[in-house]
């Protein structure tokens, strides 16, 4: 059952991308698993204050982005940036394009845990390019206004 109160995970769709998002009493964090795990949107609930700026463009369908630049399906947040960010470059002979390889590709979810006290979610993503497993572990307690 969906739960109404204290921390919770909830996942839908926007644009085509699998969203999830975390909450709780306070906060509502957006992350767009299926591109880049960007975070798109950190709400203050009791002001209904998002701190993230978000691109009038908004969340392009994947079919609109695939094989277009960072700047061309950018729609605002907060990105991941790896191995590099800026311009494209190349290392040891891997071209890594503009804000790395990252930030454009799904990642992958595993829930850690989802009670009325904790949600713990892994964001994770190997690079093809380069020899990386990139792993993010987010964190929302109840009452807490900051997501770890």
């Amino acid at each position: 059952m969906a739960r109404h109160y204290g921390p919770r995970l909830r996942q839908f769709k926007e644009s085509g991308h699998d969203v999830l998002a975390l909450e709780n009493e306070l906060v509502r964090v957006e992350v767009l698993v299926s591109k880049g795990a960007d975070i798109v949107s950190f709400l203050h609930k009791p002001t209904d204050t998002d701190f993230l700026w978000r691109s009038s463009l908004g969340v392009l369908p994947p079919s609109m982005t695939i094989g277009r630049g960072f700047l061309d399906a950018y729609e605002g947040g907060w990105q991941e940036v790896f191995p590099n960010g800026g311009s494209s470059t190349t290392v040891l002979g891997a071209s890594l394009p503009f804000h790395g390889e990252v930030s454009t590709v799904p990642w992958r979810l595993q829930v850690w845990e989802d009670s009325p006290e904790l949600v713990e979610i892994e964001l994770s993503v190997r690079t093809i390019r380069t020899p990386y497993l990139l792993e993010r572990r987010m964190r929302l307690a109840s009452g807490r206004p900051c997501c770890t």
